[in-house]
């Protein structure tokens, strides 16, 4: 699974400021549902800077993190239609979370119009350095081996890492757990010690320090053929 990001505007910019004043005559806010330091936060910046440079007035990036970017989408929906307060947003606050219990405050299909795919980012399972596997064969028997044992973690329930966990747990056939506990990706990480074990995250927010990324042998060698 891999975690899509893409830029999305308050519905009624589309259609009514384009007929306005030139645009913009001032700077952009690009609202991002996470903490600092993260894939989104990261990929964020990056577009910023050229969106700056080409439209010649900055774009300034706002995080607003929690309920696995809900804050920073409802934000934006609720925004003045103006094209002056725009959403980095990802696939969780977009596609999953209006599919789940409580629905949203927001509808995306009403409230947000898309603006362009911004950013594929493929999805890494990284142990701590003391766990012993070194593949994604050995870590998948442990699994098996220890039925419950094992937690994983993401950036919160309901987004794409919990979603490829779950995917992965359904496909190895084992029994692992979310933590369901979401916290910036520094200090996520940091829990990654023995008793709280593998992440599926993105790979911008690694720390080589503790985390070691399970390699999947049988993939990489089909891949060269």
């Amino acid at each position: 699974m891999k975690k899509l990001l893409g830029v999305a505007v308050t519905a009624l910019f589309a259609g009514a400021a384009l007929a306005q004043a030139p645009y913009p005559s001032r700077a952009i806010s690009m609202v991002v549902g996470f903490a600092p330091g993260g894939g989104t936060d990261t990929a964020s910046r990056i577009i910023a800077k050229k969106l700056g440079e080409n439209l010649g007035q900055p774009v300034v990036v706002e995080n607003k993190a929690g309920a696995g970017g809900n804050i920073a989408t409802d934000l934006v929906a609720k925004s003045a239609p103006d094209g002056y307060t725009i959403l980095l947003a990802s696939v969780g606050s977009m596609a999953i979370t209006p599919h789940l219990p409580p629905k949203p405050p927001y509808d995306p299909l009403r409230d947000l119009a898309p603006i362009t795919m911004a950013v594929v980012f493929p999805n890494v399972l990284v142990v701590h350095p003391s766990m012993k596997t070194n593949t994604l064969a050995e870590f998948v028997a442990l699994a098996k081996a220890k039925p419950g044992a094992i937690n994983y973690g993401s950036s919160g329930i309901g987004n794409a890492g919990h979603l490829a966990g779950e995917l992965f747990r359904i496909y190895a056939k084992i029994d692992i757990v979310t933590s369901g506990r979401p916290l910036p990706p520094r200090k996520r990480l940091r829990l990654f010690c023995p008793r709280i074990r593998p992440t599926s995250e993105t790979a911008p927010v690694l720390f080589p320090e503790t985390d070691r990324p399970l390699p999947d042998k049988a993939h990489s060698r089909s891949r060269r053929r």
